[in-house]
C-alpha cells in the first residue's frame, strides 16, 4: 500500500479532535446514580508530571511495542529502535492525559462481562513522577453509546471512555515509525549533495544566494530559490514505505554500496548531517532500495520522489550542457 502523508495527518487530526470534542462535559445522571465527571480524565497528572513511556500490548501481536520520550523527542524502542512520529506519539500521550471519563462504576461481576479480564488491548504508562507501569486494560464496547468499557489495574472501579482512545492504540509498529528519510529541519538544511554515478552534484546555500560548488561545469553558477525549494520539497517528501528489519536482505543484495553508490547527503546547520545511499530500483513497489547512513534497517523509498530530484537536477545541468545524469536502477 502506498503511503499517504495526507492520509496519516487527516487520520490524526480526527483522532485529536475528537479528544477535545469529548471534553463537552455529560451533566445527566441515571437512575443508578451513575456520576458524570466533566473534570474527570483518564489519566490523573500533576501539573509538573507528564507521559515519560507508553507500551501497547495488543492480543495475537507477535511482538510489545514500547514508546519512550527523552529529552522531548519519542522513539520506538520495542520491537525495534526507532525515531518515532513526534505527532502519532504526542497525540497518544495526550489521548490519555485528555480523554474524560464519561461514566466510573463498580462491577456487579468479575471483570469478563466486561472483556476486562484477559483484555485485547493493554497500555502501560509511565510518567516522569511514576516510574512504575501503570497498566490500563480495554474491554468490550459498551452498549449505551460509542463507548468502551477500561480499568486501571489495582482498582476496582472500571470507566467508560470513547472508544475513539482505543481506536487511537491499536496500531501497527509501522504506524508509529518516523517515516520521513530526513529529519533536518528544512529551514536548517545549507548544503545538499546528490552522488550518482555520473558524478557529484552538490548545491551550498552562501550568504542569501544557493550555488553549485560540483561539478565544474556548474560551478559557482547561483540557483534560485523556487528551484531550491523545488529541492527541498523533494527531500522532505521523501518517505519510507517499508522498513526491512528482519536482516534476510544484505545492502550489496539490495544494490546499495555505501561510499561508491547513488546517495543523497543534506547538511544543516552546525553538525547536522544525514545521508542515505539508495540501491536497486523495485518495480512492483513503485520505490527504491535505501539504507540511511550508520542505520541498520533497509528502506524501501518512494520512486516518485527519487526520479523528480534526479529530473531538478538534470534541468540544471542541461542549462549548461553538462551531461545527462544516470538515474538509479
Amino acid at each position: 500500500m502506498k503511503f499517504s502523508v495526507t492520509a496519516t495527518f487527516t487520520a490524526l487530526f480526527l483522532v485529536v479532535a475528537g479528544f477535545y470534542v469529548t471534553l463537552v462535559p455529560q451533566r445527566q445522571q441515571d437512575a443508578a446514580g451513575l456520576q458524570s465527571l466533566a473534570a474527570d480524565h483518564l489519566l490523573r497528572l500533576k501539573d509538573d508530571d507528564d507521559v515519560e513511556k507508553l507500551r501497547i500490548q495488543i492480543a495475537g501481536s507477535p511482538s510489545t511495542i514500547t514508546l519512550e520520550r527523552s529529552a522531548g523527542k519519542w522513539k520506538l524502542t520495542e520491537p525495534v529502535e526507532y525515531p518515532a512520529d513526534p505527532l502519532i506519539a504526542d497525540g497518544l500521550a495526550t489521548a490519555l492525559k485528555l480523554s474524560p471519563v464519561m461514566r466510573r462504576l463498580v462491577p456487579e461481576k468479575g471483570w469478563a462481562e466486561y472483556g476486562l479480564e484477559e483484555s485485547a488491548l493493554v497500555v502501560g504508562v509511565k510518567t516522569v513522577k511514576q516510574k512504575d507501569w501503570r497498566l490500563l486494560h480495554f474491554g468490550d464496547n459498551s452498549p449505551l453509546g460509542d463507548m468502551v468499557y477500561a480499568r486501571w489495574d489495582g482498582e476496582k472501579e472500571y470507566v467508560l471512555v470513547k472508544t475513539d482512545v482505543k481506536r487511537a492504540f491499536q496500531r501497527s509498529v509501522y504506524s508509529l515509525r518516523l517515516k520521513r528519510v530526513f529529519r533536518v529541519p528544512l529551514d536548517k538544511i545549507r548544503k545538499i549533495r546528490l552522488r550518482t554515478a555520473s558524478g557529484d552534484y552538490v548545491l551550498a546555500q552562501r550568504k542569501d544566494e544557493w550555488v553549485w560548488t560540483d561539478p565544474v561545469a556548474l560551478f559557482g553558477q547561483k540557483v534560485s530559490h523556487d528551484r531550491v525549494n523545488e529541492i527541498i520539497i523533494q527531500l522532505r517528501d521523501l518517505m519510507i514505505k517499508e522498513f526491512i528489519d528482519d536482516g534476510k536482505l544484505e545492502p550489496l543484495q539490495a544494490g546499495i554500496m555505501a561510499g561508491l553508490g547513488v546517495s543523497v547527503s543534506v547538511w544543516g546547520e552546525g553538525e547536522l548531517f544525514e545521508a542515505v545511499h539508495l540501491g536497486h530500483e523495485v518495480t512492483k513497489r513503485d520505490a527504491f532500495y535505501a539504507k540511511r547512513l550508520d542505520e541498520p534497517a533497509l528502506l524501501l523509498v518512494a520512486r516518485e520522489n527519487i526520479r523528480r530530484l534526479f529530473e531538478i537536477i538534470q534541468a540544471e545541468a542541461d542549462k549548461v550542457n553538462a551531461g545527462p545524469i544516470t538515474v538509479p536502477v
